[in-house]
């Protein structure tokens, strides 16, 4: 951020400010490693001290040991989704306005919005000095065309005059403008005149476009499931949006399946260099585990199979590994 708004009239108050919009975001991303990380300290100093030696002698099983354990990462998986993520979600749309205001070439953007209604876009392309707003009922994105059903496009200017409007059944997004097809335009005082194929500038492209609706991040997990129905009503597919939902959810139970497999690596009483190499392990392991969550939505995202399948697959694996790891060690 410093050096994008080097050469700006921007204090260095307001850059921290708007980078720190972002730690709660931050947190929730951070959040499976860090209770990983402070299981591994917490088991090793349980370790090092023999504490867990002689919670095991009184006959205290691994998991009635880990059940504390378990429950306060459950505690504080809730509080991530239910306070921390809301949080994050709203101090992201504030730093996208931030941004907006600070650099000059943010505020170009096009912006969108998504209502039962239907979509609404504003086009910053001027032109004949006004602006303009396009309502669809439905999109369609595809790698073969962008296409607005059943649209109205308002030019109007900066005092907020309605300058004209123009209905189409539909229109298609070409390089640098929109081609409406069985056109009406309304001029005020004038009578509406019909075109077969209509044309208006734009310097939105098919990949902005894309982009502004595929930010989940910004949307909290109690307004997900209604911003799904509502993008699904519009005709464009929800389906990045389901699987950053399910995500979410499965989030809590990768830091218990993580928490467990570092109860074996590290109660243990290694000393010296296999204790460095239990604890390289029990990182890769872990580490692997994670990036495979990332990859199996990554190939849900492309893949045939509906999020909630992947979700369920994935889940069941890894409660699978963290159960056998703990089942077959000999802690």
């Amino acid at each position: 951020m410093l050096k994008r708004t080097s050469g700006k009239n921007v204090s260095l108050f307001t850059t921290f400010a708007h980078t720190a919009l972002k730690i709660p975001f931050i947190i929730q991303e951070t959040f499976i490693f860090a209770t990983f990380i402070a299981a591994i300290y917490v088991f090793l100093q349980l370790s090092k001290k023999n504490e867990y030696t002689v919670m095991k002698a009184s006959g205290v099983s691994i998991w009635q040991f880990l059940g504390p354990f378990l429950v306060t990462t459950g505690i504080l998986s809730i509080i991530l989704l239910t306070i921390i993520n809301p949080i994050s979600s709203s101090m992201l749309i504030k730093q996208q306005k931030i941004k907006y205001k600070l650099l000059s070439e943010e505020s170009t953007k096009n912006p969108t919005a998504i209502f039962e209604s239907g979509f609404w876009l504003i086009d910053n392309n001027r032109t004949e000095n006004v602006k303009l707003i396009i309502h669809s009922a439905s999109i369609n994105i595809s790698s073969k065309e962008t296409r607005l059903n059943k649209i109205s496009a308002l030019y109007v200017d900066n005092k907020f005059h309605l300058s004209k409007s123009v209905d189409a059944e539909y229109a298609l997004l070409k390089d640098d403008y929109w081609e409406l097809y069985s056109t009406t335009e309304y001029v005020p005082k004038h009578r509406a005149k019909q075109y077969s194929t209509y044309k208006i500038p734009t310097t939105i492209t098919r990949t902005e476009l894309q982009n502004n609706f595929e930010r989940p991040k910004r949307i909290s997990i109690w307004e997900l499931p209604y911003f799904i129905k509502t993008l699904k009503s519009t005709g464009h597919s929800a389906k990045i949006h389901i699987i950053y939902f399910y995500k979410l959810l499965v989030k809590p139970f990768i830091a218990l399946a993580l928490l467990c497999i570092a109860a074996p690596f590290t109660l243990k009483p290694f000393r010296g260099i296999k204790l460095a190499q239990s604890i390289i392990s029990c990182g890769l392991i872990g580490f692997t585990v994670y990036t495979m969550a990332e990859l199996v939505y990554l190939v849900g995202t492309d893949s045939g199979l509906s999020p909630l399948s992947t979700s369920v697959l994935f889940l069941g694996l890894i409660s699978l590994i963290g159960f056998f790891t703990i089942k077959h060690s000999k802690v």
